[in-house]
Formats: C-alpha cells, sequence, structure tokens
C-alpha cells in the first residue's frame, strides 16, 4: 500500500520514475525498491506495490485538470483503468486509492523534478550511504569503498566522479552539513573494483545476532 507523507520525510523512498508505454500510457516505478504501481481492480486501493521483477505496469494515463477546479489548469489528474487516483482517499485516509470526485485536491497532481539528494553528514564527520542510482560524489565529500579486510582491519580506497548504482560507501566531510549528491545517467558511472561494503537501500529486519555488523562512531 502507497501511503501520503509529509515534505519533510525522507526524499528518496519517494522518489518515482515515469516512463511511457508502448500503448502511449504511462507506468510509475519506485526510483527506490523499483515496485510498480498496477493496474486499478476495484475494491478501494490500488494494487501496490508490484513485484519488482514483474514486467506489468499499471497503465496511467494523464489528463489535465480543468481551470474552472479552483485554477488548478497546471495540475493533473492520473487514471487508471479510468478510476482517478488519489492520494488523499477522498481525503479521509492517508493511502492512495481510487476516488472519482474531479474536484477533490487529493485527485490532483503535479510533477517535480529532482537531480540532487542531500546526505546529512553528522557530528562525527562522517557518513555512510547507498543510492539506487548512479550518483556524482560532490565537492568538498571524499568517499571511500572497502578494498580489502585482514586481522580486524578494513582497507579503505577512495573512489571520485561518479559511481554506480548501489555502491555502499563511507564519506567524509564538513562536520554538521549536508552534502548535495546529483543522480546521474549510468553511461557516465565508473566501476569502482573490490567493495566489502554491502548496502541497501530499504529497510532489513530479521537479522540474526552476532553475525551483522554495522559501522558506528565511538562514544
Amino acid at each position: 500500500v502507497i501511503r501520503r507523507v509529509t515534505e519533510n520525510d525522507p526524499l528518496l523512498p519517494r522518489l518515482s520514475k515515469i516512463s511511457e508505454l508502448d500503448d502511449g500510457k504511462y507506468g510509475i516505478t519506485n526510483a527506490n525498491t523499483n515496485c510498480k504501481w498496477a493496474n486499478y481492480k476495484g475494491n478501494g486501493n490500488v494494487d501496490m506495490p508490484a513485484n519488482p521483477n514483474n514486467p506489468d505496469f499499471g497503465h496511467c494515463v494523464i489528463e489535465n485538470v480543468p481551470a474552472t477546479n479552483d485554477g488548478f489548469n497546471t495540475m493533473f489528474y492520473i487514471k487508471i483503468n479510468g478510476s482517478t487516483i488519489n492520494a488523499y482517499s477522498g481525503d479521509g485516509d492517508n493511502v492512495l486509492a481510487a476516488y472519482n470526485n474531479a474536484t477533490d485536491r487529493g485527485g490532483f497532481w503535479s510533477f517535480k523534478k529532482v537531480t540532487e539528494i542531500p546526505v546529512a553528514i553528522g557530528a562525527a564527520g562522517w557518513a555512510s550511504i547507498c543510492m539506487p542510482f548512479p550518483v556524482a560524489i560532490p565537492a568538498g565529500v571524499t568517499a571511500y569503498v572497502a578494498e580489502s579486510a585482514k586481522d580486524n582491519v578494513i582497507t579503505l580506497k577512495e573512489v571520485s566522479g561518479t559511481v554506480p548504482a548501489k555502491t555502499a560507501m563511507i564519506i567524509t566531510g564538513t562536520a554538521n552539513s549536508e552534502a548535495k549528491f546529483t543522480i546521474a545517467q549510468a553511461t557516465a558511472a565508473t566501476e569502482v573494483g573490490e567493495n566489502l561494503f554491502s548496502g541497501t537501500t530499504t529497510e532489513r529486519i530479521d537479522f540474526s545476532a552476532e553475525e551483522t555488523f554495522a559501522l558506528g562512531a565511538a562514544d
């Protein structure tokens, strides 16, 4: 189930990719998980999230919102199988659902292009990151991958330029600052070579005790 959040919630889980399908309609994919908006089949919520390995999309139609609806003539409806997809569930909940009320603002959509992902660098002066798409390492930030590990020592290797999607890294920079990583094309990325760090772009659960290790700053 896709749920509505505020603009202050983390950006990365909220990003979507829009792609044109063979029938002239559009598919919407979560940029972080690759889960797709699926076809609306009635009875409430949109069939979400679709399996990322399933090639089928919800075939979305984008239609202008008439200017008579409070002047929102720069916004649009998203319809699947003739039903209007509404971010407010008819203003009664916080789930994404079909709600065929042409004047309800929850059904008014607009695009906001995102080109950078902000990353907070804490008081220790470092952070760990793993992006679901290629990113360019910004000025003022030094990035490292784990080249090898022996005798309880990890050897880091500095990487620069644009790194491929899902590259797990440690970054260093000014303490208590924000670094902005520019989203890049896959063709611009350079492989980083051996990297013992394993990253994730989604929450992991059910870790086994004493079998999982994470990085942290010493007290």
